[in-house]
C-alpha cells in the first residue's frame, strides 16, 4: 500500500489553500440591472411545473432551460431578442 510522508500531505495543502487565500476576488459592482418588463417591453417566463412525468429524475437536462439570442438578424439596425423555453 502507497504512504505518503505527512511532508507531503501538508505541501499538497498548502499548495491548494495558499492559491485560494491569494485570489480572493475584489467587489465589482453588477454589470446588469433588473429592469421592470413594463419599462423594456419584454415579459418571458420560463415556468416549469413539474408532475410524475416531467420532472428532473426522469429527465436530467429538466431544469437547464432555454436559452436567449440578441442581434440584428433582419439588418434593421435594431436589437431583436428571441426566447426558447
Amino acid at each position: 500500500m502507497l504512504r505518503i510522508r505527512p511532508f507531503y500531505k501538508l505541501f499538497f495543502f498548502l499548495l491548494v489553500l495558499i492559491p485560494a487565500i491569494l485570489s480572493r476576488a475584489q467587489y465589482q459592482p453588477p454589470q446588469f440591472n433588473l429592469t421592470d418588463a413594463g419599462l423594456t417591453g419584454i415579459s418571458f417566463s420560463n415556468d416549469l411545473q413539474e408532475d410524475e412525468e416531467r420532472n428532473v429524475l426522469q429527465y436530467q437536462y429538466f431544469y437547464n432551460g432555454g436559452g436567449v439570442c440578441a442581434g440584428d438578424v433582419n439588418n434593421d439596425g435594431l436589437c431583436d431578442l428571441f426566447f426558447t423555453g
